[in-house]
């Protein structure tokens, strides 16, 4: 976990103008509706860096296990939700069907999952 619940970013100065909006609003939620803040990064020794990616979503689950930056890919067609997914993750978040005693707390209903998925 992130240190006094203090996320560190810096945004990558070639990030799409358009999502910009989406991705103040995420931080701007998770620090109104939370503990955690994220700060601009100065040189703390952990952060993320955060950019937009032509190719595909990442974003590393909590802090980082050794110093340094950490890559946050943000796709150029992703908006609101998809961010904050992503911004999610980043403060430590992660799938609950990932957990490792999730086949002891979910209950999937096949009929609610669409064809293809």
């Amino acid at each position: 976990m992130w240190d006094g619940g203090i996320i560190p970013y810096l945004v990558d100065t070639a990030f799409d103008s358009e999502m910009e909006p989406y991705l103040r609003d995420a931080i701007l939620q998770v620090k109104q509706l939370t503990c955690v803040k994220f700060v601009p990064y100065v040189s703390q020794e952990y952060y993320i860096y955060i950019k937009s990616s032509d190719q595909f979503a990442y974003a590393p689950v909590g802090k980082p296990s050794k110093p340094g930056k950490s890559e946050v890919n943000i796709p150029k067609n992703y908006k609101g939700a998809l961010v904050m997914h992503l911004i999610l993750h980043v403060v430590g978040l992660v799938h609950e069907d990932t957990r490792p005693d999730s086949r002891y707390h979910l209950v999937y209903y096949r009929e609610n999952i669409k064809p293809g998925i």
